[in-house]
C-alpha cells in the first residue's frame, strides 16, 4: 500500500489481471496479447489519470474511472479494440 496525498491508502498500485487465475495457462496466445494490453494501458494510466482527475476533481475518483476503464478494457476482445492511443 502507499499513501495518497490526502493521506488514504492504495492497495493497488499495479495492474490487476482480472482473467488471470491459477486455472488459467499464462503461456497461451491469448494471455500474451491481454499482457500486451495491459502493458499498453499501464503506458497511459497516468494520463488517464490526470485527465480523470481534471474532470472529476477527486484523486480517489479518479482512480475509480481509470480503474473501471481498466476493468471494461480487460473484457472487451482483442479484435473489438481498434486504437488505444
Amino acid at each position: 500500500m502507499t499513501s495518497t496525498p490526502g493521506g488514504r491508502q492504495r492497495a493497488m498500485d499495479a495492474v490487476t489481471t482480472p482473467w488471470a487465475s491459477a486455472d488459467t495457462p499464462q503461456d497461451t496466445p491469448a494471455s500474451a496479447g491481454n499482457e500486451r494490453l495491459a502493458t499498453a494501458f499501464e503506458e497511459h494510466r497516468p494520463r488517464l489519470r490526470s485527465m480523470a482527475y481534471r474532470m472529476l476533481g477527486s484523486l480517489a475518483d479518479a482512480d475509480d474511472a481509470v480503474q473501471d476503464a481498466w476493468l471494461r478494457l480487460s473484457r472487451t476482445a482483442d479484435s473489438e479494440i481498434e486504437n488505444l492511443g
